[in-house]
């Protein structure tokens, strides 16, 4: 998904002025207007990833300031979409429609980009922001109503979850999460319309949803802790309050076991950063340490038997299309 003018990412390893950084921001979340406290000190950052269907952004303003979007602005945008705004650090209070919404680090909330809205930052304000089409939600308009500007907490329930993901989320574009990670935008999606049926109550559930949001939010908490080597069965069902046994019967309509499943992503995020160029002098024992798997030999055996390379020889062979 594209938004603004040409989708280009500016570097956030450097921090900005108030003029280049409002039209990032224009650029990169669509059209707003910026009124700092202080513009001639103002610092800001932005990073965006794109996911395919969904935007990632992490912004950070170290000077307070108040961002609107006017009607007028809204219509000079080919954008409408909606956006989960999640605040890192800081606090800031979202404003639209008569509602508003007081965010404290972990808290999130939901908002239309189509309608005027206001965001006032205080000083170290650090947010990330997750943008998608109305479309790729694939909920009711009343059910949508009920939910904008509600703040959701970050500390209980599936929002908690929410919360430690899009953490993740960001300490990975950090580092440079890869723009082919496109498999990210469905988990995303996904886990935020758990959240939302939790806020919204079990009316819209049935028990099959129940399986299924449990299962997606195992899923969801392997995918976050694929790089600690101590991820087990029993730890993660003692972590979602569930036997073992409960675990194991949830994945029956999986394609793989709970034990294939960590396996099938670990080597996935192996294989796609043995391929990335920018990898190219971290050892292959690193980068499978890195995802949990810390024997060598055990990782390139397993890695062999399922892409039928060694890891160095896919490396190599990666290496020599990319060049030639």
């Amino acid at each position: 998904m594209q938004l603004g003018s040409n989708g280009q990412t500016p570097n956030a390893a450097t921090d900005v002025q108030f003029d280049a950084f409002e039209a990032f921001l224009s650029e990169q979340l669509g059209p707003m207007q910026l009124l700092p406290d202080d513009v001639k000190t103002f610092r800001g950052q932005i990073r965006s990833v794109d996911l395919g269907v969904v935007q990632l952004s992490k912004v950070q303003c170290e000077n307070a300031f108040v961002a609107r979007r006017t009607r007028k602005l809204i219509a000079a945008s080919s954008s409408k979409c909606l956006k989960v705004a999640m605040q890192l650090r800081g606090t800031c209070v979202l404003s639209q429609g008569g509602r508003q919404a007081a965010l404290a680090p972990g808290d999130f909330a939901i908002y239309d980009t189509a309608r005027p809205d206001e965001i006032s930052g205080g000083a170290s304000f650090h947010m990330e922001a997750v943008i998608f089409p109305r479309a790729a939600l694939q909920l009711r308009q009343d059910l949508l109503e009920q939910l904008l500007i509600r703040p959701i907490s970050g500390r209980e329930g599936v929002g908690q979850l929410v919360s430690g993901y899009l953490r993740t989320l960001a300490r990975q574009a950090d580092d440079g999460l890869n723009s082919d990670s496109f498999h990210l935008a469905d988990a995303t999606l996904n886990l935020l319309a758990a959240s939302f049926a939790e806020q919204l109550g079990d009316g819209i559930t049935t028990p099959d949803d129940g399986k299924k949001a449990l299962l997606l939010r195992i899923r969801t908490y392997i995918e976050c802790r694929l790089g600690d080597p101590l991820l087990d069965i029993g730890s993660i069902a003692a972590a979602h309050h569930i036997s073992v046994r409960m675990l194991h019967k949830l994945f029956e309509s999986e394609d793989l076991t709970v034990a294939g499943w960590i396996r099938m992503r670990r080597l996935g995020h192996c294989r796609r950063d043995l391929a990335d160029p920018t990898l190219a002098q971290r050892p292959v024992s690193s980068i499978a340490a890195k995802w949990g798997l810390t024997d060598p030999g055990y990782f390139s055996r397993l890695f062999k038997a399922t892409y039928g390379l060694s890891p160095t020889d896919y490396r190599a062979a990666v290496q020599r299309t990319t060049s030639s």
